[in-house]
């Protein structure tokens, strides 16, 4: 028991010793007597200021250079918006229009240039687009330029039956005609328009303008010329009715299909290829030409043959004719 206590006891001294080397190491001061006067004079926790020390007054020095010398301060100009774009007037919206069929040009003769070397001097170059002459072409066994006499004769042959005739007077005759019938002291208009064609019948200064031949489904509408021309076929109108019975069932629909190609086919094989493939026009639009095409649910089948140049010429004709007669007024003078 004395050996434990003795040695608790030599333990304690120890940890005191290593404790006072500590000390003296780390320099902390050991008060063994503390002053009397310890906690009196000292200054209360209360009254400690825990706020830092102001900061040194800083002292910026004033330049001396004039206000004229001194760098105007710059300032930042207001950032605008940008002007929301407006709308162009000149550029209206364009809707896509269907183009117009152009009519087939007229044939172009190609001379060469004056002043451009004469390699040929002997030979005439030209060249012109070939079209076809319909003056040739056959349409129920009609063509262009046949009297009313010719064209009845063929219509019988072919089996149509005359629907109807109609005849005219030329317009420049049909007014002297009416102003002679009104100095007779005709005024009824019944009777002035016998009275008009009475004269036209005495004068042969009427004719044949239109004639209608029907076969069947088919119809054929033709077109004459006056007397001043010889009072020949300028226009043709052929018409063949579709079946408008047939519904649209499939084979309905196969016997349409039939009908359209046997349709063309036959017109290739007859007239040949067209010389305007997209408007199916056979010859020249300024003078004569063949138009053929198809319109309808029933698919209906026409075709057009006519004599522009003929037309145009009947009316000039007729007009000089006119204009040959005798005066019909007296000035004395």
């Amino acid at each position: 028991m004395n050996k434990v206590i003795v040695i608790f006891a030599l333990f304690l001294q120890g940890l005191l010793l290593s404790n006072l080397a500590r000390a003296d190491d780390l320099d902390i001061p050991l008060f063994d007597d503390l002053p009397p006067n310890l906690g009196r004079t000292s200054t209360p926790l209360d009254s400690l200021s825990l706020a830092p020390p102001p900061l040194p007054e800083v002292v910026i020095p004033i330049s001396n250079t004039p206000d004229s010398q001194q760098v105007p301060e710059q300032t930042q100009a207001p950032v605008q918006p940008d002007a929301l774009p407006s709308p162009r007037a000149s550029a209206p919206i364009s809707l896509p229009i269907r183009e117009t069929p152009q009519a087939y040009p007229a044939p172009v003769t190609f001379i060469p240039d004056e002043d451009a070397p004469d390699t040929n001097a002997d030979e005439t170059v030209s060249q012109t687009i070939p079209v076809h002459d319909v003056s040739s072409f056959e349409i129920a066994n009609l063509s262009l330029g046949m009297t009313p006499a010719e064209v009845l004769s063929a219509m019988r042959a072919s089996n149509f039956t005359l629907v109807k005739t109609q005849d005219a007077i030329p317009p420049f005759y049909a007014t002297d005609y009416a102003q002679d019938c009104r100095a007779k002291g005709i005024r009824i208009p019944e009777k002035l328009q016998q009275c008009i064609k009475r004269y036209a019948c005495d004068r042969k200064t009427q004719y044949v303008s239109e004639a209608t031949f029907k076969r069947k489904n088919e119809t054929l509408q033709l077109f004459f010329t006056s007397n001043a021309t010889g009072n020949l076929l300028y226009k043709l109108i052929y018409f063949n009715k579709g079946d408008p019975s047939l519904n649209f069932t499939r084979i309905n629909y196969a016997r349409k299909k039939q009908r359209l190609t046997e349709f063309w086919n036959m017109l290739f094989d007859k007239y040949g290829n067209p010389d305007d493939p997209k408007e199916y026009i056979w010859g020249d639009l300024q003078k004569a030409y063949m138009q053929a095409g198809m319109t309808g649910s029933s698919y209906d089948g026409y075709i057009v043959l006519e004599d522009i140049q003929l037309s145009s010429e009947d009316y000039f004709e007729a007009e000089d004719f006119h204009n040959e007669l005798p005066p019909r007024y007296n000035f004395g003078f």
